[in-house]
């Protein structure tokens, strides 16, 4: 398949829907913000890529080369 085929696939939609996103506007990422280097856990929500419950823990790092960084990742119910 190509990779155009394969971006616009309903298995990647989810996906792509994720990466539009505005993040910074989510209240896990600004608390990352505003603590740095203190994990966060949000409220239950559901997941963009499956559409379950989950959590999303939230951290702000530092790069190796200085750049801050915001590490998000959901949690999801088996």
């Amino acid at each position: 398949m190509s990779s155009s085929r394969q971006r616009h696939s309903p298995t990647n939609a989810p996906v792509e829907i994720a990466l539009a996103a505005n993040w910074s506007r989510r209240p896990y990422f600004r608390r990352a913000i505003e603590h740095p280097g203190q994990a966060h856990i949000s409220r239950p929500s559901l997941s963009l890529a499956n559409a379950k419950s989950c959590v999303t823990l939230s951290i702000q790092l530092r790069s190796t080369d200085g750049q801050l960084l915001v590490l998000c990742w959901d949690v999801a119910e088996a």
